[in-house]
């Protein structure tokens, strides 16, 4: 009971110094005191938000039009792109690892992600949608600095499944990696990220878009069968955003980042062959992907796909 007292006021104070100074014994017991609850895991919860907000409500397509032509097209350099599709439906998922937190000083805080028992995962699924444009993932850290907080300043994560995890037998997969939804084939692995619109066009036509990004170049003896060798293009995304508290505003998926790429026709599938197409080539881009590699192109710094979002108390 002493020691626990001890250690409520004196694990993160300056009197840990003159309690020292007084014996060897007690500083050790301090100290061990201390380095114990240290370890103890601290919580957070990181918000993704789908953005913008127009590209959610089920309104008029004339109007969803307006919206989104304001939004300018400076994606992967292309200038005359044609009058954007509206959208009347957009689903939306994908997996992350790495979490990390960064801190104003340069600390780094590699998270563990959480189910929602509080059990860990060996990465998290973020889905968003028309109805659902936000989604939350638990987080645990460990800090030296005891029950204070660090001054977030950043976050790094990777879009992607592991490569240890991305081929492993999908019959016995656990969440979040039973969802079949999100799964290619044994052979093929996962879907990264998943976007399925559908909508119209300036023209009045109906659209459905489905833009999928995973590993390719994945060869096995049947699509049964993992890949012994590493898939030619892995096409995991890094991410890295600074300058804001993650925590407090969260990450925001900027839509139209992708969905200003869509072509006007009827049906677009981007699923796979990415390179044979200029508009899956450019959804890539978007990425930061070096679309002929597979790779990130200065770690993807020129990502657009994801950005600062909003403070939470200007969250409806």
């Amino acid at each position: 009971m002493f020691l626990s007292m001890m250690k409520v006021k004196i694990c993160n104070s300056a009197v840990l110094f003159k309690t020292c100074s007084l014996g060897a014994v007690l500083c050790t017991l301090i100290t061990l005191a201390c380095d114990n609850k240290n370890q103890q895991g601290q919580t957070e919860s990181l918000v993704f938000t789908l953005e913008p907000s127009a590209l959610l409500t089920k309104q008029p397509s004339a109007l969803l039009t307006k919206q989104l032509s304001a939004i300018p097209a400076k994606n992967v350099g292309q200038e005359n792109l044609p009058p954007r599709n509206a959208f009347q439906q957009i689903e939306l998922s994908f997996f992350l690892f790495n979490i990390t937190l960064l801190d104003v000083d340069g600390g780094r805080f590699p998270m563990e992600v959480l189910s929602r028992a509080g059990e860990p995962r060996a990465l998290a699924k973020v889905s968003l949608n028309n109805t659902q444009g936000q989604a939350t993932i638990p987080l645990r850290y460990t800090s030296s600095l005891g029950t204070a907080k660090p001054a977030f300043n950043g976050i790094e994560f990777v879009v992607g499944v592991p490569a240890a995890l991305n081929h492993g037998n999908p019959l016995s997969a656990t969440a979040p990696l039973n969802d079949t939804a999100m799964l290619w084939s044994w052979q093929q692995g996962y879907k990264f990220f998943r976007m399925d619109t559908a909508g119209s066009n300036a023209a009045g036509v109906s659209t459905k878009s489905a833009f999928h990004l995973g590993s390719t170049g994945c060869v096995s003896p049947s699509a049964l069968r993992p890949p012994a060798e590493p898939c030619a293009h892995h096409n995991r995304v890094t991410i890295r955003l600074t300058g804001f508290n993650p925590v407090r505003e969260g990450v925001a998926v900027e839509a139209s980042a992708l969905t200003s790429l869509f072509p006007q026709q009827p049906a677009f599938n981007c699923t796979m062959h990415y390179a044979m197409d200029k508009n899956c080539s450019a959804l890539l881009e978007a990425f930061g992907l070096n679309v002929a590699t597979g790779q990130c192109v200065n770690q993807c710094a020129s990502q657009k796909v994801f950005r600062r979002g909003r403070h939470l108390s200007e969250r409806q």
